[in-house]
């Protein structure tokens, strides 16, 4: 499969909500912070209405998708954003990658429970709203996987009005270790916004703690 964002937020998207019960309200805010998370938050609306596209075409076998991939690649009225949807869901079935499905909500919310499902409880927060304990949950994921758990936290500090936490969390989710930064324009964007919030004293205090925490030894002072 081409390597495309798009792509891997559609399989993101896919093997976090398949099988769960989430609203579609609930579905679309998790598909924006998929996107915001990714760098491409003004996509957001266009992928999710992508993905309700083919749920409401109740597609039910391997044959249907492979139908919907033809059909939108001769059509002239074609959509990007469905045809990568489609493809994605298409190699998940060829690798029997869907998740299977819970019987019903208290099934899976009583397996939110433990570690190894934070991702779930987080989710579950972020969608109605309780970015607190979503940041909680995503804390439990381990930052080092597929998926961009920085940015989670980042974001939904920003959307709790918890500066101090999205500033701290923009800085380490643009450090490579302690002294190397990456190149994460909107990353950098969110975190200039925060920082507006914040005094001198205490950004200089949460950079030098979040550079620390990436690997820096011996930070001193303010350190652009």
């Amino acid at each position: 499969m081409e390597n495309s964002i798009y792509r891997t937020i559609y399989e993101q998207f896919y093997k976090l909500t398949e099988g769960r019960f989430y609203t579609k309200k609930e579905k679309k805010k998790i598909m924006h912070l998929l996107c915001w998370a990714n760098g491409v938050k003004d996509e957001s609306t266009k992928m999710f209405n992508a993905s309700m596209e083919l749920e409401n075409a109740e597609i039910f076998s391997y044959t249907d998708i492979q139908n919907v991939i033809l059909f939108e690649s001769v059509s002239e009225e074609k959509s990007a954003f469905t045809y990568d949807a489609a493809s994605v869901i298409a190699e998940m079935i060829e690798k029997k990658e869907i998740p299977e499905n819970y019987l019903n909500k208290a099934q899976w919310y009583r397996a939110t429970a433990s570690r190894e499902n934070a991702i779930d409880r987080a989710l579950i927060a972020y969608a109605r709203g309780d970015y607190e304990r979503a940041i909680d949950a995503f804390q439990d994921v381990d930052a080092r996987g597929e998926m961009p758990i920085l940015e989670y936290i980042t974001i939904s500090a920003y959307m709790q009005k918890d500066y101090k936490l999205a500033y701290e969390y923009a800085i380490m989710a643009q450090q490579i270790d302690g002294y190397t930064k990456m190149d994460i324009p909107w990353m950098a964007q969110l975190e200039r916004e925060v920082e507006s919030h914040l005094s001198k004293d205490d950004r200089e205090s949460i950079r030098n703690k979040a550079l620390i925490k990436c690997g820096r030894t011996g930070t001193v002072g303010f350190i652009s």
